[in-house]
């Protein structure tokens, strides 16, 4: 028939059944050799029959035509036979015998086949879900059997799920070779009454499977290319339930078909089956409307769909170890929800009991926390287990995407945690996950998630009390070890939202023609936001701007807002690392020195106070049961205070830090200040003294992590005798703030006792005990080590006086 031709039915192979009704039973011997036992099935030009073949003593199917029909019927039946004796392959039923009956009709014998048709077992699949693949690979097999028809030159013309049989023990078979055709042969015009039967006819094929250019008729192109057409048509069953093209009446169907209307990927389907991309595109390429841009042959097609194959069942073994991983993973998770309930309940339980308490007393609550450790040993013993099969899983199918996620996840949460305790294994982790995220797809959300977090990029928010000011951020990196303003970058002005900034830490310069400029450092964290919202508020406070003149000669403001607090070497008696929330205050830039606190002590002279003043006076520790020594300071014939030489031959001058100043003292010139000036002046809290000399990124040392004992006042920094120096020497030792001198020269008086509770989220100012009480110092000294010079040093301090002991003067604020 032509291209542009309607197709209509025409002698339909079915007819032949009635009219062969009087001749459809089979004699009961065949040709002297077959006994006829049971008749197998029925279809529209023929039936099948279990017969015993006498000579060689085994059950054969034989084939018989309904009756004695002329033409093409007959032509095709015997040309079935004829093909399939040729082609000595695994996939096509061996024929052994051919010949007729009295009555006209042919028959042939061939292996008996028991199972069911792919056609059969696709609607089972996809009603019910089941083993996709194993109809895969049975369908690789079908493949393999017409490559190796191709290879013999003969094309089948006919392939569809009910001419492919599944049998017993694994086997597969192409069945109905009616329609084939030798490549340099003519061909047998079939065509179907049914787009799902065989038409007999100038176009021959079955429509919904068969190729553009057997739908036009054009005979003499309908080679190799078409049955991997009809292959195509085939897998895009399997894989979707459904042929490519359904729901269309016959010549519509022919239409479709003829001029390669778009074909949907099988992916767009839902089905349990596969939804890989790779076989879509196999099964697309193979639906081709043009035969050049199909597979050459059914090689072709083999080759490809195997190495698919392969591919996905290493992906399917590797899946198995992944389950198992998550098996593990999930055993780690239990056994740290049950470790932590253990060891609370013992914590709590030792809370209760009295230090005093013998341990027979403490015996149970021990057990508690000792299992909860061994019980954290086992999940991280499963969490190694996880890693390990996840790997392994890799080595099986190295592209497995779920496998990289969960690499990816896993370190993620590792590069945080070592990050967050600055421990040098953060680089292991980070290009861990840098390998298993670049191993995703470019668009994959893991992955891009994963490059969010190691960009890093976070947001700052900044809101000033009054508006307006603007915002000039320094941004700080390392240069010769310290961190220091590397770069600087104009913000705006106040209020400022949503502006993206690489993680780091910054110090923004915030100035206004009616208020004192303020320094106040941000940290951003990976993906962070700096807001400035206290705890348990849904709004930032503003940053408050002193009026001008409101910040004093010698004192720095340190503005509200969030600060990491603690950590470092627990011998440093400091808590583990949190973020606290600290109020706005005032504090010294320099520890106190002896020519203000001579000022202070002459004052009381003046005032007629001597009596205070010699309480007040630093002296040297007294020996045995005597507290204070002899002065420090020598004294003037009108009785005022004055430098010099003192007992032991030390030198005092003026810029030095005060030292041997007990508490007394220091409350004396507290009051005398604050009575001067007008302001409650105070001992700083020693969690405002640590931001203060620290900032807000948790840092070590006030200049960074590095250390350098040419930087600070401490053990190592003397070239000669260790004592305190000026106020004005190591100008490194200073603060974002400009807080100088908190790693070395002395420490400072604060006014926390050593018992006071620690804060959670919010530095609440606790009101001084009384004397007897044990306290805190912080800051390092000149006979420090390097620890014992970092920020979060936290001294327990009776009421003494000690050569490495000074004050600073604290003052709360209380913004407008």
């Amino acid at each position: 028939m032509n291209e542009d031709e309607t197709v209509e039915p025409a002698t339909w192979l079915s007819d032949g059944a009635e009219r062969a009704a009087a001749t459809e039973t089979l004699p009961e011997r065949v040709a002297d050799r077959y006994d006829r036992r049971e008749r197998l099935g029925r279809g529209g030009t023929s039936e099948v029959w279990r017969v015993f073949d006498t000579q060689l003593e085994r059950a054969v199917a034989l084939k018989v035509l309904h009756h004695p029909a002329a033409g093409s019927s007959w032509e095709r039946f015997e040309a079935e036979a004829r093909v399939s004796a040729q082609l000595q392959h695994p996939g096509i039923v061996p024929v052994h015998d051919l010949g007729r009956l009295d009555d006209g009709r042919v028959w042939f014998t061939m292996k008996e086949v028991r199972g069911r048709t792919l056609g059969a077992l696709i609607d089972e699949v996809h009603a019910e879900g089941g083993p996709f693949r194993r109809l895969l690979e049975g369908f690789l097999r079908v493949c393999e059997a017409v490559a190796f028809a191709h290879h013999e030159g003969l094309v089948h013309r006919d392939l569809k799920p009910s001419n492919i049989m599944f049998g017993d023990f694994g086997a597969v078979y192409v069945l109905d070779w009616g329609l084939a055709k030798h490549r340099s042969a003519g061909e047998t015009a079939v065509e179907p009454a049914d787009p799902g039967l065989t038409r007999d006819g100038t176009v021959s094929g079955t429509p919904l499977y068969m190729a553009p250019e057997q739908a036009q008729g054009r005979t003499a192109e309908v080679g190799p290319a078409a049955d991997v057409y009809a292959l195509g048509a085939t897998l895009y069953h399997v894989l979707t339930g459904r042929p490519p093209r359904t729901g269309l009446p016959l010549g519509a169907l022919l239409e479709a078909v003829a001029t390669g209307s778009p074909i949907a990927p099988p992916s767009t389907h839902r089905t349990a089956a596969p939804t890989d991309p790779a076989i879509d595109a196999i099964t697309l390429r193979a639906l081709s409307h043009r035969p050049e841009d199909r597979y050459a042959d059914a090689g072709a097609l083999t080759s490809e769909l195997a190495a698919w194959l392969d591919g996905a069942r290493r992906r399917a073994a590797a899946l198995e170890v992944v389950q198992a991983a998550d098996r593990a993973r999930d055993e780690a998770v239990r056994c740290r929800s049950e470790a932590d309930v253990l060891w609370e309940a013992g914590s709590s339980a030792l809370a209760a009991i009295a230090a005093w308490r013998p341990e027979t007393d403490k015996a149970e609550a021990w057990a508690q926390q000792d299992a909860a450790t061994d019980i954290r040993m086992e999940a991280r013993r499963a969490d190694v287990e996880a890693d390990r099969l996840l790997h392994a899983a890799l080595q099986i199918e190295p592209g497995l995407l779920e496998a990289h996620v969960r690499l990816v996840e896993r370190a993620r949460i590792e590069h945080a945690a070592a990050e967050a305790e600055r421990a040098h294994g953060a680089l292991r982790h980070e290009a861990a996950l840098r390998m298993h995220a670049s191993a995703l797809p470019e668009s994959h959300p893991v992955r891009r998630r994963a490059n969010a977090y190691l960009d890093g990029r976070g947001t700052l928010h900044l809101v000033t009390n009054p508006p307006g000011a603007t915002v000039t951020l320094e941004r700080l990196g390392l240069r010769a070890r310290r961190l220091v303003a590397v770069e600087e970058v104009y913000l705006g002005e106040t209020p400022l939202h949503g502006v993206p900034l690489p993680m780091g830490t910054y110090v923004a310069r915030l100035e206004h023609p009616d208020r004192d400029p303020v320094r106040y450092p941000v940290e951003i964290g990976r993906e962070g936001v700096w807001d400035g919202i206290p705890p348990g508020a849904s709004e930032p406070e503003p940053v408050w701007l002193p009026p001008r003149g409101f910040v004093p000669a010698g004192s720095v403001y340190v503005p509200a807002g969030w600060f990491r607090a603690g950590g470092g070497p627990p011998s440093l008696r400091q808590f583990p690392e949190r973020r606290l929330w600290c109020p706005a205050f005032l504090i010294d830039r320099h520890p106190v020195t002896n020519a203000k606190l001579i000022e202070f002590l002459d004052d009381l002279v003046d005032q007629g106070r001597e009596e205070d003043a010699l309480r007040f006076a630093p002296r040297a520790r007294g020996k045995g049961s005597r507290m204070n020594g002899d002065l420090i300071y020598a004294r003037t014939p009108d009785g005022h205070f004055t430098l010099g030489v003192d007992s032991e031959g030390h030198a005092w001058e003026p810029d030095l830090p005060v030292v041997l100043v007990d508490r007394t003292c220091v409350a004396g010139y507290l009051a005398w200040r604050s009575a001067r000036t007008g302001r409650a002046w105070r001992m700083p809290q020693a969690l405002e003294y640590e931001k203060a000399v620290r900032g807000v990124d948790g840092r070590s040392y006030p200049w960074g992590e590095a250390f350098d004992a040419s930087w600070c006042c401490m053990s190592d920094s003397h070239e000669g005798d260790r004592k305190p120096v000026s106020i004005e020497r190591f100008p490194v030792d200073c603060s974002v703030y400009g807080v100088r001198g908190g790693a070395g020269n002395v420490l400072t008086w604060c006014e926390d006792a050593a018992d006071a509770p620690l804060p959670e989220v919010r530095v609440v100012r606790v009101p001084p005990g009384p004397d007897d009480r044990i306290f805190v110092s912080r800051g390092g000294t000149w006979a420090s080590s390097v620890d014992r010079s970092r920020c979060t040093t936290r001294s327990r301090l009776e009421d003494h006086r000690a050569t490495t002991l000074g004050l600073r003067a604290a003052l709360t604020v209380e913004p407008d």
